[in-house]
């Protein structure tokens, strides 16, 4: 996934769900604290370009495997764009936050949220 500053959040969610079918991920102004999660009062509307939110000047390819745990992923976000983000599984209608299971793999939590 290319992370440059002219896409938006909604084309990176876009893309992220490709990847993912039961994944989505929503960027945040401040950073998450372990285990309650961020409110949404702070977080980045999708119309938002990555250029506009991240902290850092740095852009390029985020590689995303399935076999990345959740943490990494939030973790590589965050220390290479300054980037704080969510990833959030469909659960039925609703979409949770991966707290509890951020040591899992994507493929794993995508394989638990499709059952």
């Amino acid at each position: 996934m290319e992370l440059n500053n002219l896409k938006t959040i909604r084309s990176i969610q876009d893309q992220f769900q490709e990847k993912f079918t039961y994944f989505n991920i929503n960027f945040y102004r401040e950073a998450y604290t372990p285990q309650e999660g961020s409110p949404n009062v702070i977080k980045w509307k999708a119309n938002r370009t990555i250029g506009e939110i991240k902290k850092m000047k740095q852009s390029g390819n985020l590689s995303i495997g399935q076999d990345q745990k959740t943490e990494d992923l939030k973790t590589n976000l965050k220390e290479q764009y300054g980037l704080n983000a969510l990833v959030f599984y469909k659960s039925g209608d609703i979409w949770l936050q991966t707290m509890k299971k951020n040591d899992w793999t994507l493929k794993q939590q995508n394989g638990r949220a499709a059952s």
